[in-house]
């Protein structure tokens, strides 16, 4: 896995441009009423070893499923599950440990052999362990997020996130049209390490989505005033286009079976209604005509690729339909609440996530609709919370939220509604929009 994860930093590496921007910080306001508590202790061995200790520990308390003692309450250090004296934490009420070391290879060799296990107070016992072998300093960061999707996943039982990524759209001076600048961002799942793809001057971008694999994203781009879908492969930086008819070509969504997408189209020039349409990743390459009646936007595939959620008004205000793909027959899910908009399903399909406004002119939240019974579940409060996007593992979900100022940020909610996190931008005139969170790496 981490072989994988470095791969990426590289591709990312090679693809940023020598421009300046923001980076995103992490702030829990509200988590779990009983987070799992642990100690991460400082590995024996280099000094290197506290970058990265330090990511270990702020990834799982970013989940907000996790109490991680802080450095200055650590009763021992030790470095193997042999030389923990389990009576000397029993004041901070510690359940598991991580420990380990960092040995350089040789003398002056930059390269290192980092073991780490995690260990539980029932027993002693070490729940799991890996060595990773000739790792450089650079490489401390991934190896972090790789260690703590590790402890995640013993501990909860889902796979952790830690190693994902995040593509956003970072907007500078939006209300100045001389000045406004767009640019397609790729980063860590919690904000750091920001990765320009794409910068341009004027013409907005918006709406990347990931595919299935992970290789490419694509997005809506603004070129001499006309929308138009395009991909970008994010390895080479190849970019494809792949819808530009005349009036709005918008709303692209990766099949997670296949290498097609569904875009939004009104194919005239003055018009704003907007037909749903399969297409494959290439300059107009339409295969299918999915709604005919009403304004439809934001499809978004169910995980078994064999449907499609969608925003339609044919009943009036917008709601959220579903359609069978073979068939074309589609039913409306939702009907309480004044609108309903940009649909998507939890990998598990059980949920769909979506923009829900209750009463007209009220605050816009980020609200969960159960397929089986229905019910519909405000997760966040406004007032204007935009564009969810699912963590792979279902647990989380990213948002758009609109700060007292009207900037607008990032922030997190779990899918129970139990976690909330705020993701600020660092520096008054960012502005971040449409949040995708990729699918696993590796």
């Amino acid at each position: 896995m981490l072989k994988k994860c470095i791969k990426y930093m590289v591709i990312w590496t090679f693809l940023v441009s020598s421009f300046s921007f923001a980076s995103l910080r992490i702030e829990i306001n509200q988590g779990m009423n009983k987070p799992f508590p642990i100690a991460v202790v400082p590995f024996s061995g280099a000094s290197v070893e506290s970058k990265l200790i330090s990511v270990v520990s702020r990834d799982l308390m970013n989940s907000g499923r996790f109490q991680v003692a802080s450095r200055n309450q650590l009763p021992q250090q030790p470095s193997q599950p042999a030389q923990i004296n389990w009576n000397m934490w029993s004041s901070l009420g510690t359940e598991y440990m991580l420990v380990g070391s960092v040995v350089p290879t040789a003398p002056n060799s930059g390269k290192y052999n980092v073991t780490f296990q995690l260990v539980s107070q029932l027993g002693n016992q070490a729940l799991t362990g890996r060595v990773f072998k000739n790792v450089s300093s650079q490489q401390f960061v991934a190896l972090g997020h790789t260690i703590a999707d590790y402890i995640y996943q013993t501990i909860t039982g889902q796979r952790g996130y830690f190693t994902t990524k995040l593509a956003y759209i970072d907007v500078s001076h939006p209300y100045d049209l001389r000045r406004a600048q767009y640019s397609l961002i790729v980063s860590d799942y919690d904000g750091q390490n920001p990765q320009v793809l794409l910068r341009q001057k004027r013409n907005p971008l918006a709406s990347p989505v990931w595919s299935a694999d992970g290789s490419k994203l694509a997005y809506v781009s603004y070129v001499n005033g006309r929308m138009a879908v395009y991909t970008i492969e994010l390895r080479t930086g190849k970019r494809t286009l792949v819808a530009n008819y005349p009036g709005i070509n918008s709303s692209p969504a990766f099949d997670p079976v296949s290498k097609i997408l569904a875009v939004a189209l009104s194919k005239a020039k003055n018009s704003a209604t907007t037909q749903l349409y399969l297409t494959k990743p290439k300059a107009n390459g339409i295969v299918k005509q999915l709604t005919y009646s009403g304004t439809n936007t934001s499809p978004a595939f169910s995980p078994s690729g064999k449907s499609v959620a969608f925003t339609s008004t044919r009943g009036g205000q917008p709601q959220i339909y579903m359609m069978r793909i073979n068939d074309l027959s589609a039913k409306r899910l939702t009907f309480s609440g004044t609108q309903n908009f940009d649909p998507k399903f939890t990998p598990d399909g059980k949920y769909i996530i979506f923009m829900h406004q209750a009463t007209r002119g009220g605050s816009i939240e980020i609200a969960k609709l159960n397929l089986q019974t229905n019910k519909i579940t405000t997760l966040t409060k406004g007032p204007v919370d935009k564009s969810p996007s699912i963590a792979p593992n279902g647990n989380m979900i990213i948002y758009t939220k609109t700060h007292s100022n009207g900037s607008l940020g990032l922030a997190m909610v779990s899918l129970d509604g139990s976690i909330h996190i705020n993701l600020p931008a660092v520096g008054s005139a960012v502005n971040i929009q449409s949040p995708a969170w990729s699918p696993f790496l590796g």
